[in-house]
């Protein structure tokens, strides 16, 4: 019975938020009266709730046991609705309207709210018929709300005194900062010196790293300049390097048959499908490019004399087959994927013969 779970449970807090009150040792002799022993709930649904903190100070005890009498004002309709039901009976058969084990389970949480409604009532000194917000409260209110001014009045000295100390700690922290002031003014234009004559040497590494860096760039560019210009275009040009790269790898076969296959495999990729960029695109760094192919004399020189250039893509140096503009050129065009496709033939004649 879902409702009854949920009545049980809202109880249930309500008994860890006064049993959090009860055991506060601070009270000593104070402290309201245990529930008791025979009124218990069962809390296996209860399980995964994480019991109430303790309060903290006097203020906390107060605002607790105000929690808890609001909290268990809060069941009181249910408490009601749960002892009327409890009173009815089927109208049918006559018999309760409970079974045997739900009434149990509703009587015992009826005791339990009014034995804590009878000690809160008792605590705080109102009765059923008083109307008054303004009731006296008992010695255990006067105890906690004593003991709660007294805990702010020293709360408010300790904080006078703790500004107090602030203040002559400021003070002694503003003489050390008035004494050091000079120091650090020194220190920071003497630092201003130093930092300028660094970074006029760091502009001048920096010049001299650029200068360097674009000397070194334009004799590489040079050298890949030099390196394209020396391999023959064209099928002649394949069939060139081809025989140098068959030379090169003349003592592995192995090696041989696998930087073919490779190469085959580049250019069967770009005639399947020509329009697709990536396939027309090999990082010259690429590690299994440069395992299979590159490192062998012939081998990227066959890209270059099947008509691929120079480039870069994202900024990494890469072999790149620029496909010409289909309707503005066709001759342009067919000239370029007929030297794949011849390549792609003789990569094929030679491995029917490996």
């Amino acid at each position: 019975m879902a409702e009854l779970r949920s009545a049980e449970n809202g109880l249930l807090d309500v008994v860890k938020l006064y049993e959090s009150i009860r055991s506060d040792e601070r009270l000593g002799n104070l402290a309201p009266p245990p529930l008791k022993a025979s009124i218990t709930l069962d809390s296996s649904s209860d399980k995964n709730k994480t019991e109430p903190s303790p309060p903290s100070s006097y203020r906390d005890l107060l605002n607790t046991l105000e929690t808890t009498k609001q909290k268990l004002e809060d069941q009181r309709p249910n408490m009601e609705r749960f002892r009327k039901r409890l009173a009815e009976k089927d109208p049918v058969t006559d018999k309760p309207r409970y079974g045997e084990k739900t009434q149990q389970r509703v009587s015992i949480l009826l005791a339990l709210f009014k034995e804590l409604d009878d000690i809160l009532k008792s605590l705080f000194g109102v009765s059923e018929t008083e109307k008054d917000e303004k009731n006296t409260f008992n010695k255990l209110i006067s105890h906690l709300q004593m003991q709660a001014d007294r805990e702010k009045t020293e709360a408010d000295e300790l904080a006078r005194w703790a500004a107090l100390e602030e203040q002559k700690r400021l003070a002694r922290v503003a003489e050390q900062e008035r004494e050091l002031l000079e120091q650090k003014q020194r220190e920071a234009q003497e630092a201003k010196r130093a930092q300028h004559k660094q970074e006029e040497e760091t502009r001048r590494q920096e010049e001299e790293i650029r200068q360097a860096e674009r000397r070194r760039r334009q004799e590489e560019d040079q050298r890949d300049r030099d390196w394209v210009n020396s391999i023959v275009k064209g099928t002649d040009g394949v069939k060139e390097q081809l025989s140098i790269l068959l030379e090169s790898t003349s003592g592995d076969k192995l090696t041989q048959r696998v930087a073919i296959e490779a190469l085959r495999a580049i250019f069967h990729q770009i005639c399947a499908r020509p329009e697709e960029p990536n396939f027309r695109r090999i990082r010259r760094n690429h590690p299994k490019f440069n395992e299979d192919i590159g490192r062998y004399a012939g081998g990227k020189e066959i890209l270059i004399a099947a008509g691929f250039e120079l480039g870069e893509i994202d900024g990494v140096p890469s072999y790149i087959s620029k496909e010409p503009d289909l309707e503005s050129d066709m001759d342009r065009w067919s000239s370029w994927f007929d030297l794949l496709k011849a390549t792609l033939g003789l990569l094929d004649e030679q491995l029917k013969q490996m």
